[in-house]
């Protein structure tokens, strides 16, 4: 008899002592969590611990992470005055505008601009200079706005306007996904007229210049 309730107390003392340590981790897991928790906040109201591509906007005073996705920017513009779509250094281009534009709204960071590999941009075509588009495609990741296109427009000059945009996958690509492509050009009649009858009509027009 004694025996067993000797077994018994020894049992109930280590099963206390089995429940105080329980008790002990549960503590410490609780604090190491909570600790765990500021730290991530910390971190995500950090602009430095944002990774590249996201941004932290606010939004009725909390904290959002937007990422970028894939999309087909869908433009038209009036190539008077620029030297043609792509961007080239030093000159007056479409490309220019749309990327100083892009960065203004707040879509794309300005180390993409500098790269803009890490953006995977790509136009559907070219245009040399002075040439229009009524229907342009370029292909890129941006931050996913609602309001992208107002953004956009606000920033872009006048003669260049976006029409909107829609989500694409990550491996298309304006260029090479395009199935076709539709030029126009515009030239006065005269231009086809034989040279003799252009001599004659210069001739009739430097008539009035003496009226």
């Amino acid at each position: 008899m004694w025996s067993i309730r000797r077994i018994l107390v020894v049992d109930l003392q280590q099963l206390l002592f089995v429940a105080s340590m329980a008790d002990v981790a549960v503590e410490r897991g609780v604090e190491k969590r909570a600790h765990e928790e500021e730290n991530n906040s910390r971190e995500a109201c950090d602009p430095k611990k944002v990774k590249t591509g996201e941004l932290l906007i606010d939004a009725t005073e909390q904290t959002t992470k937007i990422k970028r996705k894939k999309v087909a920017l869908l433009l038209m513009y009036s190539g008077v005055g620029y030297m043609g779509m792509q961007r080239n250094p030093g000159v007056k281009t479409i490309e220019e505008d749309l990327f100083d534009a892009l960065v203004k709204a707040e879509l794309v960071p300005q180390a993409h601009i500098e790269d803009i590999w890490q953006m995977k941009f790509q136009r559907c075509a070219r245009t040399d200079k002075g040439v229009s588009a009524a229907g342009q495609v370029v292909s890129l990741k941006m931050l996913m706005r609602e309001d992208a296109v107002q953004r956009l427009n606000e920033h872009l000059p006048a003669q260049i306007r976006v029409l909107g945009y829609k989500r694409a996958t990550q491996g298309f690509n304006a260029k090479t996904n395009c199935c076709a492509r539709t030029y126009s050009y515009l030239l006065p009649t005269y231009a086809f007229a034989p040279v003799d009858e252009l001599k004659s009509c210069k001739k009739f027009l430097n008539s009035f210049k003496s009226i």
